[in-house]
């Protein structure tokens, strides 16, 4: 099948043949489409661009920085408890100024509160608060260091596998 057809790309009209042809190859039907030499590369390359959406104009999303500018929902939990706390200000239409939210703190596991309560810290400990407690509780419960004490040992058992714990919890 050939015709010829008025192609129109970002304002220039030209007269072009466009022959399209149907092959059947294992029973999936391919359609080739060849623009006559009346364009010139770029309007081709710019034609079959604006192919892939249907010729429609498109825009980028997300490009500018302002798009986000409203209170970002995403940090409350779901369902109504924070229902009322949702509508912000962020740009002080009502004159009142929001206290600064402070960024959520990491819920614990009862598994990892255990282990930082086992290493004597906080939930709010770093890690190299908790290598160093570790070492300082290594010292202090290693049977060469208090003369082979029982309890001492279970202290150094405990000690040991709360620290694998926060390790394999990513804290250190």
């Amino acid at each position: 099948m050939s015709r010829a057809c008025t192609v129109r790309l970002w304002g220039v009209t030209r007269r072009a043949s466009i022959s399209a042809s149907a092959s059947i190859t294992r029973g999936n039907t391919t359609r080739v489409i060849t623009i006559s030499p009346g364009l010139s590369d770029t309007e081709v390359a710019r034609y079959q661009k604006e192919a892939l959406t249907g010729h429609r104009p498109t825009w980028k999303m997300g490009g500018s920085g302002e798009t986000r500018a409203a209170a970002d929902f995403s940090t409350y939990r779901s369902g109504r408890a924070a229902y009322h706390n949702r509508m912000g200000d962020p740009f002080n239409m009502f004159g009142e100024q929001q206290a600064a939210r402070k960024p959520r703190e990491k819920r614990l596991k009862p598994l990892e509160a255990k282990a930082l309560e086992t290493l004597g810290l906080g939930a709010q400990a770093t890690g190299e608060q908790i290598k160093s407690r570790y070492k300082d509780l290594v010292k202090q419960h290693h049977p060469d260091a208090n003369g082979g004490d029982r309890g001492s040992e279970d202290r150094l058992r405990s000690v040991l596998e709360a620290y694998r714990l926060l390790k394999q919890a990513g804290f250190c």
